[in-house]
């Protein structure tokens, strides 16, 4: 991956978390999965606390840059989220099927996995009514 595509990616991603709260990106093609479910790999979560255009699309370059290995493999896309004034950065999975999606997000103590074709999360316990 180039410094070049690298910081292209941040800022792209920069962009698309800031006027859509949040996106899931192939870090080389720049594409972007339309459906499936994105499932986080634990332990290569970031959070950036100081937002802005500029300074979210460095952050997000190098993490890209740091991630280089743990992004390289298939279905392994960077996701970001806004939530209470932060950005969090992480390494995403693609699932295709939403059971197999939750067991895997279960074994990995995710809270939640997001619809890419319903842009909405899915929490992964069962909601008491």
């Amino acid at each position: 991956m180039t410094t070049v595509l690298t910081s292209q990616t941040g800022e792209i991603a920069a962009h698309r978390t800031m006027t859509r709260g949040g996106c899931t990106i192939d870090p080389v093609t720049l594409s972007a999965p339309t459906y499936g479910y994105a499932v986080s790999l634990p332990g290569h979560e970031y959070i950036v606390n100081h937002l802005g255009d500029a300074n979210l699309a460095w952050e997000i370059a190098e993490y890209i840059t740091r991630k280089r290995s743990q992004l390289a493999p298939v279905n392994r896309f960077l996701g970001t989220w806004l939530h209470l004034g932060s950005c969090y950065l992480d390494v995403t999975e693609v699932v295709p099927d939403l059971v197999d999606a939750i067991r895997l997000a279960e074994s990995r103590d995710q809270l939640a996995i997001y619809d890419l074709a319903r842009r909405v999360e899915i929490p992964t316990s069962p909601i008491v009514v």
